[in-house]
């Protein structure tokens, strides 16, 4: 019901490729990330970006952004909460922040 891209500047690119436009909502999160989520089951509550890491020289592209959403099942009323988040580089690094800098910073 959700899905989580990162480096995807055009998620309604994916969507309409796929054959999965008319079925999914589209949360731009900035940073080429996007949430997708299936619009029959779910309303979307609320949602928000905010910058959590920066990569790291050698392999330094900038900033990396967070996204949040709320969710409530049209049937059941049950919420959910989904997050998606690109890391920073090099990969397990933490980017230039180190291990606890993204997960420390995220809202």
């Amino acid at each position: 019901d959700f899905m989580g891209f990162q480096e995807c500047d055009d998620l309604g690119r994916v969507l309409r490729d796929g054959g999965l436009a008319s079925q999914y909502g589209v949360i731009p999160g900035g940073h080429a990330t996007a949430i997708g989520y299936r619009l029959r089951d779910w309303k979307l509550l609320g949602s928000g970006t905010a910058e959590v890491a920066e990569d790291r020289v050698p392999e330094w592209w900038g900033t990396r952004g967070a996204q949040w959403a709320r969710f409530r099942h049209k049937r059941t009323g049950r919420t959910i909460f989904f997050a998606n988040h690109h890391g920073p580089t090099p990969v397990g690094s933490g980017g230039l922040c180190g291990g606890g800098g993204p997960a420390g910073d995220t809202p």
